[in-house]
């Protein structure tokens, strides 16, 4: 969401407050109300509930309690937090997380909060919901009193009445003069700070990592002061992906002020990482609506630019005609998991002399079962366009997984006959340089997709798999690995049969009679 999405957002919000928010308990003494606001600003899931219901809109996850607590425990902190999108990044930096410090029974945690993003407008318009809360949230001026400043109030620069300071300010923008009376800025929240421009300009990445290392951070005090910089990776070389990699140079060095996290959609047992607010059904829907390359971008942290090795210029399709092919396999790249970890089967035709055309795909999460019921679709058609059709899996995890089982119980269950498949059997090189060797294949123009599957998910899977291989980036590698697999069982198979044919062949007499 944008700058001026956010400034809609809250303006429509603040015109609607009053019939939103109720005030504090009726009935309610003064000694209640100090014991109440006490334990509300001690516990940042109550106070989010109580003075923030319309953000509260899930319960907070662990990873959202545990920077909370490391920012509000250590006056002297560098924390970087890389979230995916739509995971409360802003919400909690820029506007739970610092009322949240303000409003402490004892007095504020800050004096003067810089919020710095890509440019001025977008940290303004973040800024503004914190504006928007002192001015008009019902709740906090119940419990608090009026917050508005007596004379510096606008957007971007304002001063509540009891000298807490707000400043925005965009990237590049010279941060020199923030001090308010005695008091050096001693909270910098860096929100949004990258953008496409400039990371795709060197020069400018590399001056404005100075500005933030030589400008923006040394407004601290030398006594110490809190920073905080949030944003998902969404490039290789970017300013969030320098300052997470600042914080762990320092927390190498022993300085355990210093604190980290990523958070992806999903954890690393394939659930929803914020589980009281999505679903893994609504993360996979995301997930497939951005497809492969986009969705590790904004949603796993992992930068991929796409078309390394596998160029989408040499993706190509063809209206293929079963009876040009002199063998059919499909091969299965599998995984022994329920809970629908990335699974894939190819189909794969050998076209003389020496073309391999993807017939059909099947690629993406699915569970054993979904797998299965994967192959028995593709042996149905099949059988419907008259093809002859051997499949393949890798023998040891389809002996030590004990994948027989599920097929038996699947055909059973189904009442289907059970279907063949054979086990790879030999000793596979390592699965990057097996995928790699691919690229000659696809350089010389033999690998070729149906034009008639080009619009199908598992089709677009697989070639967005393809694209974003880029060793040693972690990467799913299911497709490629099946479409290697399959083009290794019939490029030794052709192998065989000429070998044989040679061995075969009568020597006849050359010379002239």
């Amino acid at each position: 969401m944008n700058g001026r999405n956010h400034l809609k957002q809250f303006e429509e919000f603040s015109r609607n407050l009053q019939e939103a928010e109720q005030t504090s308990p009726i009935n309610e003494t003064s000694t209640e109300k100090n014991k109440r606001k006490e334990r509300l600003t001690s516990n940042y899931p109550e106070f989010l509930a109580y003075y923030l219901p319309h953000y509260a809109t899930a319960t907070p996850a662990t990873f959202h309690l545990n920077i909370v607590r490391h920012v509000v425990q250590n006056p002297t902190c560098f924390s970087v937090i890389h979230w995916a999108r739509d995971h409360a990044k802003s919400v909690t930096s820029s506007v739970a997380l610092p009322l949240f410090m303000m409003l402490k029974p004892g007095g504020s945690l800050f004096k003067t909060m810089l919020l710095v993003s890509k440019n001025y407008d977008n940290a303004a318009d973040l800024l503004a919901g914190i504006k928007k809360e002192l001015e008009s949230n019902n709740r906090i001026i119940e419990d608090f009193g009026e917050q508005r400043g007596y004379s510096q109030w606008e957007a971007g620069n304002f001063v509540t009445k009891n000298g807490i300071a707000f400043r925005a300010f965009g990237r590049m923008q010279s941060p020199r003069g923030t001090r308010k009376r005695a008091y050096r800025p001693d909270f910098i929240v860096i929100d949004d700070i990258d953008d496409d421009e400039i990371i795709e300009n060197p020069y400018r990445l590399d001056k404005a990592w100075n500005w933030i290392m030589q400008a923006l951070i040394p407004t601290l005090s030398i006594k110490g002061g809190r920073v905080l910089a949030v944003q998902n990776l969404y490039a290789e070389d970017c300013l969030i992906g320098r300052l997470y990699d600042r914080a762990v140079e320092l927390q190498r060095a022993g300085h355990h002020s210093a604190y980290v996290d990523t958070v992806n959609i999903l954890d690393k047992h394939g659930n929803p990482s914020w589980h009281s607010r999505f679903t893994l059904q609504e993360c996979q829907n995301m997930v497939a609506i951005l497809g492969y390359i986009g969705a590790q971008r904004e949603y796993f942290n992992n930068p991929i630019r796409g078309g390394k090795h596998f160029r989408s210029d040499l993706v190509q399709y063809r209206q293929m005609n079963h009876n040009d092919y002199t063998l059919i396999v499909s091969y299965c790249d599998p995984s022994f998991s329920q809970k629908g970890d990335s699974k894939a089967i190819v189909l794969i035709g050998y076209r003389p002399p020496g073309f391999y055309d993807i017939l059909r795909v099947y690629c993406g999460n699915a569970t054993i079962n979904e797998m299965i019921t994967w192959h028995y679709d593709l042996e149905n058609y099949c059988n419907k366009q008259h093809i002859a059709v051997r499949h393949y899996m890798e023998d040891v995890f389809y002996q030590k997984a004990n994948l027989d089982m599920y097929y038996q119980n699947y055909a059973k269950e189904n009442n289907l006959p059970m279907l063949p498949i054979v086990g790879d059997k030999r000793k596979k090189p390592e699965k990057k340089q097996r995928i790699l060797a691919m690229t000659a294949l696809f350089e010389s123009g033999q690998v070729w997709f149906s034009e008639a599957d080009k619009n199908s998910r598992h089709t677009k899977a697989l070639i967005e798999q393809l694209l974003a291989f880029e060793p040693p980036r972690q990467t799913q590698m299911d497709g490629p690995d099946a479409l290697e697999g399959g083009i290794f069982i019939i490029k030794n198979a052709v192998t065989d049969w000429a070998g044989a044919l040679v061995l075969g062949k009568r020597i006849g007499n050359n010379k002239r009679v």
